[in-house]
């Protein structure tokens, strides 16, 4: 008979006492007799959990973060919920309502099933029903079987490769290795995230609007750099389905760890296009590298319109501001932006080109080469496809002092002799300010002073004896005038 888990059980024994007889004859049996031992309890609990997934529902299309829950019960209690995608672990939760977050880019765009499993005291576990979604972030993009890389089929604003490329070659984390166009190009030496270089995200995107030819976009990368000094080549390909890859730029690394590197370029006509990530330790740069000592190859593919540009940049002068008096040389600042591709941005001053910058930067400016007086700023800002704008227009003044001071030397007089101290005396004037006046004696320093009345005192008795000549240059801070000479004598003790 079967022994119900949860059952109290007496547990007996029979006792059969024997009465001895006479020699040479077997004993006599008495009756036996029922004995009760011990009675114990048997409190197995073989009964699994119930549970089921509540949130996502089957067919659902999920973007962004996605709360995963579910309900679980038991006979006894719930030691925890754990949620699945696939066969990865997104999380455990051990107190009711029981949820997980789960991140869309860490998958990837497409099909995706979900379950939870439950865990009571006893460690008995029941699994879910799977429930199966469509993961449809924006621009997220989805493994293509057909392509063997990430791609985005729909246009845009930017393409992410999410979780797709995390890892480097087969059995070391990346999903669907090489992720190369085709499989035309493998890694080499894979191993695992934390021992091999590997590029794990790659992220193409705009400022505004879709991705379209002509357009400049930002290339972000997410890289793992185990050894320091690993390098990362960036190309392009106008047709993924037959590409020809064009060389756009290297990204040095100089630390080891984790790094999210930044780099843009200008759409091509043409499309779907890809933009392939080379990530190598040692080498040269090569669309498919066979000479480093190791090396990620990712591909990701994505559609570009062709949409005409029809709307100009904005243009802005940061500095000088409006009513600045300007002197000597000056700095100009401007900044333009467009939602294609800034081509030049242009400085004026009236009508006068003063010279010509990228989309942002600084430009230097002599204002000596021009009159004093008022003139307006402005900058002109051009796109790739020739519409500009114009900034609002800054008024400044150009105020350059071009008079220099007026210096002579009062005391002594000349033909003066001395054999202790000499005491100079200077009168020094301008139209604006001296701000400072040096005495020289036979073309050395005798020193600065910067408050009228302008003197000095030096002692003659480290100077040979003979004749030597004093002179005086006073500034303004933009003009020099020097003295005539006097002629002093110094006599040697």
């Amino acid at each position: 008979m079967p022994i119900n888990p949860r059952r109290t059980l007496a547990l007996s024994a029979l006792l059969s006492i024997s009465c001895g007889q006479a020699s040479g004859q077997p004993p006599e049996l008495a009756s036996p007799e029922l004995a009760v031992v011990d009675r114990l309890t048997v409190d197995n609990d073989l009964t699994p959990p119930e549970v089921s997934l509540t949130s996502p529902v089957e067919g659902a299309i999920v973007t962004g973060t996605v709360i995963l829950q579910a309900s679980a019960t038991d006979d006894t209690s719930i030691a925890r919920v754990e949620f699945y995608m696939g066969t990865q672990l997104i999380g455990s939760d051990t107190t009711a309502p029981y949820e997980a977050a789960w991140k869309t880019w860490s998958g990837g765009n497409g099909p995706v099933v979900f379950s939870a499993k439950a865990f009571d005291t006893s460690g008995n576990m029941a699994e879910s029903t799977p429930v199966n979604v469509t993961s449809a972030t924006p621009g997220l993009a989805s493994y293509d079987e057909a392509l063997g890389a990430p791609a985005c089929t729909p246009l845009e604003t930017g393409c992410d490769s999410g979780g797709l490329l995390w890892g480097t070659g087969p059995g070391a984390g990346e999903l669907h290795p090489p992720n190369t166009l085709a499989s035309s190009c493998p890694d080499l030496l894979p191993g695992g995230t934390q021992a091999a270089p590997s590029l794990d995200r790659l992220i193409v995107s705009t400022t505004s609007g879709t991705l379209q030819a002509g357009k400049r976009v930002r290339v972000q990368a997410i890289v793992w750099a185990p050894l320091g000094g690993e390098r990362l080549d960036l190309y392009s390909a106008t047709e993924a389905a037959s590409p020809s890859w064009v060389y756009l730029t290297t990204v040095s690394l100089a630390s080891t760890g984790r790094h999210n590197l930044s780099a843009s370029y200008v759409l091509p006509a043409g499309g779907p296009q890809a933009l392939r990530g080379v990530l190598r330790s040692g080498g040269g740069p090569a669309s498919c590298n066979t000479t480093a000592s190791s090396a990620d190859h990712d591909d990701l593919v994505f559609a570009v319109g062709s949409e005409p540009d029809t709307t100009p940049p904005t243009v802005s002068l940061v500095a000088p501001t409006g009513g600045a008096v300007l002197r000597n040389n000056q700095v100009l600042t401007a900044s333009a932006v467009d939602d294609y591709d800034v081509a030049r941005v242009e400085l004026y001053a009236g009508s006068t080109l003063l010279g010509t910058l990228g989309a942002s930067g600084q430009l230097g400016w002599n204002t000596r080469t021009v009159a004093n007086g008022a003139y307006t700023l402005t900058a002109v800002a051009y796109d790739t496809a020739g519409l500009s704008s114009t900034s609002t227009p800054i008024q400044v003044t150009v105020d350059n002092d071009y008079s220099p001071p007026i210096v002579s030397i009062t005391s002594p007089t000349s033909g003066a002799s001395f054999s202790d101290s000499v005491f100079v005396s200077v009168s020094a004037s301008d139209d604006r300010q001296v701000q400072s006046v040096t005495f020289f004696l036979n073309g050395n320093s005798l020193g600065t002073d910067t408050v009228a009345p302008f003197e000095t005192v030096f002692s003659t008795r480290k100077y040979p004896g003979g004749s030597y000549q004093l002179t005086a240059l006073a500034s303004d801070g933009t003009n020099f005038a020097t003295s005539s000479p006097v002629q002093v004598w110094i006599n040697t003790p």
